[in-house]
Formats: C-alpha cells, sequence, structure tokens
C-alpha cells in the first residue's frame, strides 16, 4: 500500500470522495481523478479494500508523527516495567476522584 501523502484530509465518509459527472461515476483519491471505468480490475480491488477499511477504521492509511511513534513505545516500555501510576492515583491527581 502506498502512504497518503501528508497533509491529508480524509473526507467525513469514504463514499464522499466519490460524485457522478454524467453518467460515469468518479472518485477524488486524493492525487488524482480517476474514472472506475477506466481503472484495472487490480486498481479496482484495492479501491474496494482501501474504502471497506476506511469504514472499519478511520484512521487506515494514516502515519504517525515519529514523536507519537516514539512516545508510544516509551509508555509501553514502562508500562511492561510496571512504572506508571495506577488509575486511582491518576484520578486523586486530576481531581476527579
Amino acid at each position: 500500500m502506498t502512504p497518503i501523502p501528508y497533509p491529508y484530509k480524509a473526507p467525513e465518509h469514504p463514499l464522499d470522495n466519490l460524485k457522478v459527472c454524467g453518467n460515469i461515476l468518479v472518485m477524488n483519491i486524493g492525487i488524482e481523478e480517476k474514472k472506475i471505468s477506466d481503472m484495472t480490475g487490480k486498481e479496482l480491488k484495492e479501491l474496494i479494500k482501501d474504502t471497506l477499511l476506511e469504514i472499519i477504521d478511520p484512521d487506515y492509511g494514516l502515519e504517525l508523527w515519529p514523536s507519537v511513534e516514539k512516545s508510544l513505545k516509551e509508555s509501553i516500555s514502562d508500562k511492561n516495567e510496571g512504572k506508571g501510576i495506577t488509575l486511582e492515583e491518576a484520578k486523586k491527581e486530576l481531581g476527579i476522584v
């Protein structure tokens, strides 16, 4: 799969990037517009797969910023090493309890 170029604004709904031009269905795939009738079977299959995956997971195809990825890895490592605070301690610190 080719990564989606940054910046990328996902449509509200994956089918929002479909439009009808006369009697032709056209999909804006963010990079270029291409008539579905001009797609190869492989391209159409990929389009359907990507659309379904976007419906299931709106973040599908997006990349994490390196700083976010690093922070997530550190957080997982800290959790595995038993570092951190309990949920109750966090609630107390935030004044929730």
